[in-house]
């Protein structure tokens, strides 16, 4: 079976006051970034390219240039829809069936496929970033 991730691409539902964006697997980084920095919300998580998908993104669960601080890609993930080998969707949490989470996490595939997820994203105000004396970024309006 060949699946085309990008056909799988979109925003599902934006929770602003909770700063969380529900996306398809196929959505891009870039996607989000695009779409989300102007309502002031930005990914949890930067790695070097813009490219890679929600989906690709559990899977690999990335890292950015914030590891340090933020950790990967699934410490931010508030649940997973996954389309496992049996037919059945199932929605994991790192509450709800945690064993299943994790192993998806990082798992290059191989519990199934990721449909969509739930991310806690980081909210932001402005796009723009300015450097302190600390050598710290602050946003700036």
């Amino acid at each position: 079976m060949v699946l085309d991730g990008p056909a799988n691409s979109g925003i599902v539902d934006i929770d602003l006051p909770g700063a969380r964006v529900t996306a398809k697997a196929g959505t891009s980084l870039h996607e989000l970034m695009e779409r989300l920095v102007p309502l002031g919300l930005f990914v949890p998580v930067t790695p070097g390219t813009r490219m890679v998908t929600v989906g690709g993104a559990i899977g690999a669960d990335i890292h950015g240039k914030n590891h340090h601080q933020a950790g990967s890609w699934c410490a931010h993930l508030e649940s997973i829809r996954l389309l496992d080998g049996s037919g059945d969707v199932r929605v994991v949490s790192q509450t709800h069936e945690p064993e299943v989470f994790w192993a998806t996490a990082g798992g290059m595939g191989l519990t199934g496929v990721v449909l969509d997820a739930t991310i806690q994203m980081k909210p932001v105000t402005s796009s723009r970033l300015m450097w302190t004396p600390t050598g710290r970024p602050t946003s700036t309006k």
